[in-house]
């Protein structure tokens, strides 16, 4: 389950899961293999609804790439804490192993849709803003299973001022990050699916097991999948597989469909 509150309103409990997922790069990667990251998707469903009418009230979108986790074994993620200073964002790689520029803000959708019969006629969404944090702290409980009790406490700030081209004044840079955050989470954390990177292989589902195993001592995946390369010069719409290019293989931690729900300890006062 999942409990939030955002800049002091609290929204309604809802089944929803924090999920953690893991991207395994190759052996040769630059920098470490492990990239861990969580997202949230907290929807409060309506109690009743109009024909036509969006069954979603509102909803709040949570992501961060990367927690920064060099695991020898998955269980380890119980116990520990995330304190994102100036000194743990420093420590954080610059890319992602594509190349691409790596972000280790928080960042935060909220969303709340109209419903007509109430609000009236206009646009689909009422309120629609983006958040985002460097300073927020995560803790994570005790193990069930793949399930880990979170907190997660942030000071956001609105996307469209954090982005500012001035620096912010001395007096408003010692009062970031004091007093009480404005986004308070509780919620089940889940390790759901992850990526494994492989060099070239004749059983990418045999090397992927084995890799993980080797690496996070994760012994079993399920629904796993082999996602191969496609040239898009093919002439083709959907590009050539190219199955003597590296692979990679999805997995989840169990079987079916992440789950959504899992009690956790009492919403936040």
């Amino acid at each position: 389950m999942s409990w939030v509150v955002l800049n002091g309103e609290h929204w309604e409990a809802t089944q929803d899961i924090v999920e953690l997922k893991l991207h395994l790069d190759r052996p040769t990667a630059h920098g470490e293999r492990q990239d861990w990251s969580l997202e949230l998707n907290h929807s409060v469903r309506r109690n009743e609804r109009a024909p036509g009418v969006s069954p979603t009230a509102k909803f709040l979108t949570l992501q961060l790439e990367g927690l920064g986790w060099v695991l020898r074994d998955w269980r380890q993620i119980a116990g520990r804490e995330l304190r994102a200073d100036a000194a743990w964002h420093g420590a954080q790689p610059c890319c992602h192993f594509s190349g691409m520029e790596r972000d280790t803000t928080l960042e935060a959708w909220e969303v709340h849709l109209r419903d007509p019969a109430k609000d009236g006629p206009g646009p689909h969404a009422i309120r629609d803003r983006t958040w985002r944090a460097h300073d927020f702290t995560i803790r994570f409980g005790a193990r069930d299973g793949f399930d880990f009790p979170m907190e997660l406490e942030a000071w956001l700030l609105p996307e469209e001022t954090y982005w500012q081209r001035e620096p912010e004044p001395a007096e408003a840079l010692r009062r970031f990050g004091e007093g009480p955050p404005n986004l308070r989470v509780m919620a089940s954390a889940v390790f759901t699916t992850g990526w494994v990177r492989l060099p070239p292989s004749r059983d990418p589902l045999a090397s992927a097991r084995r890799v993980l195993r080797e690496e996070v001592m994760l012994e079993e995946m399920h629904e796993a999948k082999i996602q191969w390369a496609t040239r898009r010069d093919s002439g083709t719409e959907e590009g050539e597989v190219m199955q003597q290019w590296p692979p990679t293989v999805y997995f989840q931690t169990e079987p079916g469909r992440p789950r959504r729900r899992r009690s956790v300890p009492k919403p936040p006062p």
